[in-house]
């Protein structure tokens, strides 16, 4: 009784979308779609009647993926963008052979947010290496900005015993060292 149920319902939505188009043709193409569907012979479609073993295959590989991607979230800086990648693109080919119902695009679709907010930790740990404080360049800069006799002062010391924070001109330093900084500009020391 309920599969004669199912076809009077396929009946009345096929024969409204059949109304719609006026199309007497359409009919044939949603029959062969249906019939397809039914048969499992499209990809990516929601299959209702999917046999459980193969519902738990599904879904047990894209938790892997899951906890993978949990994983790599975690240890961002360790993962190499070559396992990241290849991470990635077994996501995108279980999704499209494994997604079928609803809970398997649930779990795909948080593995596949996991996956992107670990790129998104690579990308800021990227940014942070490229301008990272450079310790070397900081003192190269600041001995340009010096008084000359500060510097031969720290090359050689010459035993008088200034500490030389006389000579340096420190409106100069703050005006060329202030674009390496992102710290808002002060009127005074404290």
């Amino acid at each position: 009784m309920d599969s004669r149920k199912q076809n009077e319902r396929e009946d009345s939505e096929l024969s409204s979308i059949v109304e719609e188009s006026g199309d007497g043709n359409t009919e044939a193409t949603i029959r062969q779609t249906q019939e397809e569907i039914m048969a499992g012979a499209t990809k990516g479609v929601y299959i209702p009647q999917r046999d459980k073993d193969e519902a738990r295959e599904a879904r047990r590989i894209l938790r892997g993926y899951e906890e993978r991607a949990n994983e790599m979230k975690e240890n961002a800086s360790l993962t190499t963008a070559e396992e990241f990648d290849r991470q990635v693109l077994g996501l995108d080919d279980a999704f499209n052979t494994q997604v079928r119902a609803p809970a398997d695009a649930t779990i795909d679709s948080r593995a596949l947010r996991l996956y992107s907010e670990t790129g998104l930790k690579k990308a800021k740990l990227l940014k942070t290496d490229l301008r990272g404080f450079e310790p070397d360049e900081f003192v190269f800069r600041f001995k340009q900005v010096m008084a000359p006799s500060i510097v031969a002062s720290l090359m050689g010391d010459d035993g008088n015993g200034q500490d030389g924070s006389e000579a340096i001109d420190w409106f100069e330093a703050g005006r060329r060292l202030m674009p390496f900084s992102r710290r808002v500009p002060t009127m005074d020391l404290m």
